[in-house]
């Protein structure tokens, strides 16, 4: 009788660590989806989660997250203000709470902008309170810092401080963020020292080589800026940072005129990505580069999947390659 039930309830127990191994595993599934960008994935990952899994506190700041990246702010804004009533010592609700209320002063009136930067930024403190070593919180402030007003409380004295922070923890990612503050504070020597010294001590980093090459492309370095986003590139693992990449090397191509194979390939590897940032723009540049081709036929083609309804600098660059191609083609 013993023995029987003793069975039962070691059956149980597994099938309940089965059973939590199994939602636990789904939270994570969700979180690498997020990760990745990956925002259909990340939804059909939470769906299959438990109720309780779904409903408890981990699972809350999931669907917060999936709200940001569905670009609903504002909800994902609410959701998280009341869970840190529950939770005020969670780091990532304070993270991510911050992340939302930053997203909100961007574009609130006038009158709000600064309530939300002041909520982002009490957010982002508290959560370095909790861990000083906070690296996604640290790189949201020192972003905060350097371009906000200091009538926002931006100050750019506390970016170059936690830049220097970042860096005892991440070489070059700290690196690449102090090289930042340096060119904001307009000390290009600094800045320049900063980047060739972290360059060579960390030869491969993706992070670096793409500042390097974006620096040389407002020099209008072309050579230097292709060779240096190549570089980048190589380096790569993550997907964003890979489409950042891609993309600016189509920008090269168009604005340089050179290495224009090259360029169209960055582009069309980067419109065969998920989840990237540059669908309407990558298409332009694809178009833009096209023409320079001189295949004009093909860039109507792809001019005409661009759609410029929400972004009024994108609306200008399709009017003037349209433009442009008519003037080409009336000349054949």
């Amino acid at each position: 009788m013993k023995h029987g039930v003793i069975s039962k309830t070691i059956t149980a127990t597994c099938l309940f660590t089965l059973l939590s191994t199994s939602a636990l595993a789904s939270q994570l599934d969700v979180k690498k989806a997020l990760k990745a960008g990956d925002l259909d994935n990340a939804l059909s990952a939470y769906k299959v989660l438990s109720s309780a899994q779904s409903s408890n506190l981990e699972g809350q700041i999931l669907w917060a997250r999936i709200l940001l990246a569905q670009d609903k702010a504002e909800d994902a804004y609410d959701l998280m203000e009341e869970l840190l009533e529950q939770a005020p010592d969670n780091i990532d609700l304070q993270y991510r709470f911050g992340q939302s209320a930053m997203m909100m002063a961007q574009r609130a009136s006038i009158f709000s902008k600064l309530g939300y930067a002041k909520d982002g930024v009490k957010a982002w403190t508290k959560a370095l309170e909790i861990d000083p070593n906070h690296q996604d919180t640290l790189e949201g402030l020192i972003g905060f810092h350097r371009v906000a007003p200091g009538m926002a409380g931006g100050d750019i004295e506390k970016a170059l401080e936690y830049a220097q922070t970042l860096k005892k923890l991440d070489g070059a990612v700290g690196i690449a963020r102090l090289v930042g503050v340096y060119q904001t504070m307009e000390k290009e020597e600094l800045a320049a020292k900063e980047l060739d010294a972290g360059i060579a001590a960390y030869p491969e980093s993706a992070h670096l080589l793409f500042l390097k090459g974006m620096n040389a492309f407002k020099k209008e370095n072309w050579q230097a800026s292709h060779q240096a986003l190549e570089a980048a590139l190589a380096g790569a693992t993550d997907d964003n940072d890979k489409a950042n990449i891609l993309y600016q090397l189509g920008k090269l191509g168009v604005k340089s005129g050179e290495n224009l194979a090259s360029a169209v390939t960055s582009v069309e590897t980067l419109l065969t990505m998920k989840n990237h940032r540059y669908p309407q723009w990558g298409n332009l540049r694809l178009a833009q580069l096209q023409t320079t081709q001189g295949d004009f036929e093909q860039a109507k083609t792809t001019l005409a999947l661009v759609d410029d309804d929400d972004d009024d600098d994108l609306e200008d660059e399709v009017d003037k390659l349209k433009k442009q191609l008519r003037k080409l083609t009336k000349k054949r």
